[in-house]
């Protein structure tokens, strides 16, 4: 059964392993007031959920709540995040070659969970998303291979 956009209903079975990353279209506000032009405001941006995400993680980090599954993750290190890192890694791979729109947002699904757990690993490391666009800024308009050969040099 396929779930709707702000429908409720079940959730597809791949859905059911793990309630990690689960943003929903209604905990997105895109209400704009058109009576009023004042109060009128962009739609969020989609990169807020990750720069939120980002807050929270890096104050798990500092803090270290009880359980938490950040926590969790923190606590084991960079062994621990990274082995979350290549099962989401593979998990993301099979998924992406599913057909049809079940195994599009199975995907969509898994790649949220390898982004998570690339989050936790940088909250560990304490490097944040601006350094890592930065980084993707930097990169930009440099052929792929000019910037791997300048590396080996």
């Amino acid at each position: 059964m396929k779930r709707l956009r702000n429908k409720p209903g079940p959730l597809p079975k791949h859905a059911l392993r793990t309630n990690i990353l689960r943003f929903q279209p209604s905990q997105i506000s895109l209400d704009v007031a058109v009576s009023d032009p004042a109060s009128e405001s962009l739609p969020e941006s989609p990169l807020e959920p990750l720069t939120r995400l980002m807050a929270t993680l890096t104050h798990r980090a500092a803090t270290r709540p009880p359980g938490s599954y950040t926590t969790k993750l923190l606590d084991g290190g960079a062994e621990k995040i990274g082995g979350k890192i290549r099962e989401e890694a593979e998990e993301l791979i099979e998924a992406v070659g599913e057909d049809g729109e079940e195994g599009r947002q199975h995907a969509i699904y898994e790649a949220g969970d390898l982004i998570y757990h690339t989050l936790v690993m940088l909250a560990y490391r304490g490097i944040t998303l601006d350094e890592v666009a930065a980084e993707l800024a930097r990169r930009e308009g440099v052929s792929g291979l000019a910037e791997k050969a300048a590396r080996k040099n």
